[in-house]
């Protein structure tokens, strides 16, 4: 089975997309269509021996158009596959517009001219008439599709209300109802292709062409799909950068703002990693690539937030339950009125109004009942939210968790590369009694730590290389997770790490009291102590301080003010150190001398207890309790790529105020879907019972359906609004 993936255009609406979908999904040759409204991308399966693709894409593009919208297609494409559409046929949808609303005004120019010339009222008439049926006329093929699939949508609607309000002679009334209709699906649909941009534009941040160094030293354009990982790059003054690389040459400022949203330039030197689509402010740069384009953080961000689209919140998914019901529901309460009020003035004693008086109500009921502002409020203030998130470079991925976003009462965070930046330094070596010299104890540690990629292991492997230690070669080297790393050297066993891994309390005596001192007060100024020992004795203590966050305090604070009741630290050091540090900053508890394992149950203890939780981190190790957290986030763009890969937030800027951003922006999106369906349902529900009595009329019914939507949609997109406004 193959995959096609294609853009579809002119998407406006969920029903569109519905239909669209049907359409593809019932071509012989498809085995399933799945048309995904908000990002307008469509997913083809079909088996490739039955079907060739170019046949397949032929009949989807067929199919496609039949439903008023197009697949976006290259120049060559089109004449290749005998699609090619004439002027007229590629903008027939603005020409229907232009040519209702020209009918329009005319038929309003000459009605007022028919105060003076009374003949010319038919002439008025007559234009209405034509201004409803160009209209009609735009949506046909929708009609044609409904009726066909039969389905009860705003084709039928519309269709039936136009040729209701035709038939009371109230032609103005219908022709400004189709005429607005179609003015409110073209607003709709530059609104969502505006939301819909705003993401395609950052895969526009990557430059096409990169200057690629051959091994002889000249320098050659290419294009990036031929350029792999590993290869050589120059990046000149001004250029942005092409692909994910690793500086081996050079320095200069580099904007990341289309990663990671931060607006300053942040400084680079070789052995510093670089994003593609970030700008190298001066300087000329010497790069080895690190991903292909594919691969890069950029094309992740893209894929993610794409993908974040496609998934939609539970009152998405309730709000698309209720609207498959609500149409054809509202469908028959408006026969119902057109009839039943009727046939009692003609039965019964009791008069209660015409024939025509009560299709008049009908009608104006079919305009009102249109569910598009129900069905869109909802996905436009997603995708809108995603995007300001995107922007200020908090990757959400979904609207599902923007509801959980907005529920979280309890935040708990890994401390390493969290808490703090992640690289920590041996700020002292407290060497306890043994016969070894400070030399043979840090080549020791060096031996055991230089494959280990724990962040206190890399702290002492540079404090290893700065004092240039001897680098031996211990055998049987093997790290246990959450306690240390073990090995031999010259028949002799060595241990580093947590002092009860490596010493024996009652074995080591003196010595191993000696070491607690130690490991005490370096825990009181909360640093991290790591013990080397021999299986005899406690041979030296590595004291390792790594900084904390500058924010990190304002960052806990804000979380707090923004309602989370809890925010708790989960480490694996020491209690006396981990105290130390959530004394320092605020934190309301800590758990510390934690493996992996009691990180996850911790996350699930809370949840037993109805709490909401976020789990932050950026390790491998962080990634069972990321996955289980009602809100996992990836803490940094340097997070692990399976840490990156379980979370549900993704915060690309090492900056934790954007948690707090994050929660208040969860809650402001919930906010707005409630006040955007509580409006649309309050307007509909109100105007539903003044046409049921006859006090409102189809130029006011136009309002409760267009004006409705196009309200909902810009109050939905005031989220990516505002964030572009505070970039600016």
């Amino acid at each position: 089975m193959s995959t096609l993936d294609l853009d579809i255009l002119k998407i406006d609406c969920p029903n569109c997309a519905r239909e669209c979908e049907e359409a593809v999904g019932n071509l012989k040759s498809v085995a399933s269509a799945d048309l995904d409204y908000n990002t307008a991308k469509l997913k083809v399966k079909y088996n490739e021996q039955e079907v060739k693709e170019k046949d397949l894409l032929q009949e989807i593009v067929r199919a496609v158009r039949s439903t008023n919208h197009d697949v976006a297609l290259s120049e060559a494409q089109s004449r290749e596959l005998g699609l090619s559409q004439s002027w007229v046929e590629e903008h027939k949808e603005e020409l229907f517009l232009a040519g209702s609303g020209i009918s329009v005004a005319l038929a309003f120019i000459v009605g007022f001219l028919s105060n003076s010339f009374p003949s010319l009222s038919l002439v008025q008439n007559a234009l209405f008439i034509l201004a409803a049926f160009i209209g009609l006329a735009a949506i046909f093929p929708l009609f044609v599709n409904a009726i066909k699939s039969r389905t009860i949508n705003m084709s039928i609607l519309m269709t039936v209300a136009v040729f209701g309000a035709i038939y009371l002679g109230a032609y103005g009334e219908g022709a400004v109802v189709i005429f607005l209709y179609l003015v409110g699906e073209y607003l709709e649909g530059v609104s969502m292709q505006k939301t819909r941009s705003s993401i395609k534009e950052l895969l526009d941040l990557a430059p096409e062409i990169a200057h690629l160094i051959q091994p002889d030293g000249s320098v050659v354009d290419s294009d990036l799909d031929g350029i792999n990982k590993g290869s050589r790059l120059l990046i000149k003054a001004g250029e942005r950068v092409p692909l994910d690389a690793e500086i081996v040459l050079g320095s200069s400022a580099l904007n990341e703002a289309a990663v990671t949203g931060e607006s300053l330039a942040v400084d680079k030197t070789v052995g510093d990693k670089v994003f593609a689509g970030t700008l190298n402010t001066h300087g000329v740069l010497e790069v080895i690539t690190t991903a292909a384009q594919k691969d890069s953080m950029l094309a992740k961000i893209v894929e993610m937030v794409e993908d974040a689209q496609a998934n939609k919140a539970e009152a998405a998914k309730f709000i698309d339950r209720f609207a498959a019901v609500y149409t054809p529901i509202v469908m028959v309460i408006a026969i119902l009125v057109a009839i039943v009020p009727p046939l009692i003035t003609t039965f019964s004693p009791y008069d209660v109004g015409s024939w025509n008086r009560w299709l008049y109500s009908a009608i104006s009921m079919l305009v009102i009942a249109c569910p598009c502002a129900l069905v869109i409020s909802t996905p436009v203030t997603i995708v809108s939210a995603i995007t300001a998130g995107a922007r200020q470079g908090i990757l959400v991925k979904g609207g599902n968790n923007l509801e959980a976003g907005a529920k979280i009462d309890h935040v708990l965070f890994d401390k390493t590369g969290t808490l703090t930046i992640g690289k920590p330094q041996v700020a002292e070596l407290v060497r306890t009694k043994s016969s070894l010299s400070e030399e043979q104890v840090i080549a020791l540690a060096y031996g055991l730590e230089k494959n280990s990629n724990h962040p206190l292991a890399k702290a002492i492997v540079s404090f290893a290389k700065t004092h240039k230690a001897p680098e031996l070669e211990l055998s049987n080297v093997k790290e246990i997770a959450a306690q240390g790393v073990q090995g031999e050297y010259e028949g002799v066993s060595y241990k580093i790490g947590k002092l009860d891994f490596v010493a024996d309390k009652e074995a080591f005596g003196e010595n191993y009291r000696e070491a607690e001192a130690a490991l005490d007060a370096a825990s009181h100024k909360g640093a991290s102590p790591i013990v080397l020992g021999d299986g005899k004795c406690a041979l030296a203590v590595f004291v390792l301080s790594d900084t904390l966050r500058k924010e990190a305090r304002s960052a806990i604070r804000a979380l707090l003010d923004e309602g989370v009741k809890h925010v708790e630290m989960l480490t694996g050091d020491n209690k006396k150190s981990a105290h130390s540090i959530a004394r320092e900053l605020g934190l309301t508890d800590v758990q510390a001398e934690l493996l992996p394992q009691d990180k996850i149950a911790r996350v699930k203890e809370l949840q037993k207890r109805e709490s909401h939780v976020a789990m932050v981190g950026d390790g491998i190790n962080d990634a069972p309790a990321l996955a289980q957290a009602e809100v996992g986030v990836a803490m940094g763009a340097a997070a692990s790529d399976t840490a990156l890969e379980v979370s549900d937030v993704a915060v690309l800027r090492n900056d934790l105020s954007l948690l707090a951003k994050f929660i208040k922006l969860s809650k402001r999106t919930m906010s707005t879907i409630k006040i955007n369906i509580a409006f649309a349902l309050g307007i509909k529900i109100t105007f539903l019972i003044l046409a049921f009595f006859g006090l409102t009329s189809m130029w006011l019914a136009i309002f409760a359906d267009t004006g409705v939507t196009l309200i909902v949609i810009l109050f939905g997109m005031r989220l990516m609004l505002g964030s572009r406004s505070k970039e600016a």
